[in-house]
């Protein structure tokens, strides 16, 4: 039986409390998502995922919660508290896409990026929310407001559909890295 503080790290980050067990060997149907499932192996890594991103993993991989600062997730549209997930450790993990997934590495470099079309990041990259351009007057008249930013070393997963978890059933497909 979980813990409390399970109860409660699962009711802040959107995601499920209980993680049943498979074993032995044979095939495992999922079942359908609205847009598909991308594998993603940890070798001793830390990523974080916007909620409702995590779908399952090995039992090796850690799933925790990750807290953004105030003050950006504030800026990112998500209120004053955003928790997400936080998963670490090596093994293999399955990640709720909207669409196809592009995965792009940065090294000592800045991606920005529009809305929520990144949906999990190494935990390597410093994440900000900025004003798209310098001035009020341009934000205005560029029709962008705030804007994610990921800097540093690591990598980030994009799909060209913005990523809102949801429940809608629709045929899923599985990409495999």
């Amino acid at each position: 039986m979980p813990s409390v503080g399970g109860f409660l790290k699962a009711a802040l980050s959107s995601e499920s409390i209980f993680r049943p067990t498979y074993t032995g060997t044979g095939e495992l149907y999922l079942e359908p998502t609205a847009g598909g499932i991308h594998s993603k192996h940890l070798d001793n890594e830390t990523w974080i995922l916007e909620n409702g991103a995590y779908y399952g993993s090995e039992m090796e991989v850690e799933v925790d919660v990750h807290r953004e600062k105030a003050l950006t997730a504030f800026k990112s549209g998500e209120g004053f508290l955003d928790m997400q997930t936080k998963i670490s450790g090596a093994g293999t993990v399955l990640v709720k896409t909207p669409g196809p997934v592009e995965e792009l590495e940065l090294e000592n470099n800045k991606l920005v990026v529009d809305g929520k079309f990144a949906f999990a990041r190494s935990s390597t990259l410093n994440y900000s929310c900025q004003k798209a351009t310098k001035s009020l007057l341009g934000s205005a008249t560029s029709g962008e407001g705030i804007v994610r930013v990921y800097e540093g070393t690591g990598k980030v997963l994009m799909s060209p559909i913005a990523f809102f978890p949801s429940h809608f059933l629709g045929a899923g497909s599985f990409t495999v890295e």
